[in-house]
């Protein structure tokens, strides 16, 4: 990740719950407008830190998962942070963060849903 200023990680951190609670809600519609906020070939820098984002917060839920005892949630969580790695590397290409985030969602539907 890189050096982001406040207001810009708190944005990033924001679309990184969005991204979590559509996959965890399961709602098609929900899903489709989050993926769709996520701007287009333009906007890879403001995704690419959302990304950072989700990766912070799955770490979290795998700390937590941890400390409770709660071994499938966090390798469901570490299993997730895996294909966020794998999104960032899409990313870095010529995909669209569209695209990136409605198959990111719906691997983390499976993991974290």
């Amino acid at each position: 990740g890189s050096l982001v200023g406040g207001a810009e990680w708190a944005d990033a951190i924001a679309r990184a719950r969005r991204i979590l609670d559509a996959a965890s809600n399961r709602d098609r519609r929900e899903q489709s407008r989050t993926a769709l906020m996520q701007g287009s070939s333009k906007a890879r820098g403001a995704f690419s830190t959302s990304l950072d984002a989700l990766t912070t917060l799955l770490h979290e839920r795998v700390r937590a998962a941890a400390e409770r005892g709660n071994n499938s949630s966090a390798n469901a969580s570490a299993r997730a942070l895996d294909c966020v790695e794998a999104a960032k590397t899409r990313a870095t290409g010529n995909v669209n963060p569209q695209l990136i985030t409605s198959e990111l969602i719906r691997q983390l539907e499976r993991l974290v849903g």
